[in-house]
């Protein structure tokens, strides 16, 4: 987005909250299961199959549809500075949601937030094949949240403002944005390895400033023209978590035609409130 200048050298910031102590291990999951996780319940006799119950087969990797948590989750946040909590005052989207998921699955639930602001898909593509610390935070994530994306493609208002042009300013950068996503979310498989995990990816209500200060700097032709980026990068987005098995999270609905309340004195970040919608709208995609 329009002021997320990224630090020189991804520092990892990691903040890691028990938000409640350990639940005795027989904690159960109730029949209705969560959308975008992968099922780790074991059957009270697994020796034993049922009659006409087919051979299982070792689960191919990538994020499933079931999970039964029954100990303690870690969540995992990779992206930008919508991630990273930046100018909200609060302690970002992954704490949030940290808290939800632990009032919702009765589990402990810890998290990392290696949100930065800045971040493009390609900086987090190298971050994924190259930084020790986000490696490793991934391998061990049962949970992780995208939100990528926005930078890519935000240097075209310049080019949009001398030129007036439509979408031949923005397309191409779109299309290329939506190659490394998927590469993102591959390399996230493969980190991931064998394990059970959820995946979820989140678009974006508006890759530029929004509500009153967008119509400050350039007016309805300035908030029309970043609506339409946002759609296409939301398109590519979604059709990259998609292809993925990954769960799309869409955002735009959540910050509607009226977003001021949930944004920053910038107009272009979340505040608290606008983290807290976030949060609840990837817990409904986790738990649907």
């Amino acid at each position: 987005m329009s002021v997320r200048h990224r630090r020189g050298a991804l520092v990892g910031t990691v903040v890691a909250v028990l938000v409640t102590i350990a639940l005795i291990a027989t904690a159960t999951w109730a029949p209705t299961s969560p959308v975008g996780m992968v099922a780790r319940a074991a059957t009270a006799n697994p020796s034993t199959p049922q009659p006409g119950t087919p051979t299982s087969s070792p689960r191919a990797p990538g994020p499933s549809t079931r999970l039964t948590p029954t100990g303690p989750v870690h969540l995992v946040g990779l992206g930008d500075s919508v991630m990273s909590g930046m100018n909200c005052d609060c302690d970002g989207i992954t704490a949030e949601l940290a808290e939800a998921l632990h009032a919702t699955w009765k589990v402990p639930v810890t998290q990392a937030n290696l949100g930065e602001p800045g971040a493009t898909t390609d900086d987090l593509l190298e971050d994924l094949s190259h930084d020790p610390h986000t490696i490793g935070a991934v391998r061990h994530a049962d949970v992780v949240v995208v939100i990528i994306g926005a930078n890519d493609v935000t240097d075209d208002l310049d080019l949009w403002r001398r030129t007036g042009c439509d979408g031949s300013c923005y397309l191409p950068h779109v299309r290329q944005m939506r190659s490394r996503l998927g590469r993102i979310l591959t390399r996230i498989t493969v980190l991931e390895g064998n394990r059970p995990f959820g995946l979820v990816v989140d678009g974006y209500w508006n890759i530029l400033t929004d509500g009153q200060t967008a119509l400050k700097q350039g007016g309805w032709p300035q908030l029309s023209w970043s609506r339409a980026v946002t759609a296409s990068v939301d398109s590519a987005i979604k059709d990259a978590a998609g292809a993925a098995g990954a769960q799309y999270v869409e955002l735009r609905s959540v910050f509607s035609n009226t977003p001021d309340p949930l944004l920053a004195d910038d107009g272009d970040h979340p505040n608290a409130a606008g983290v807290e919608a976030i949060a609840r709208a990837n817990l409904r995609a986790l738990h649907r």
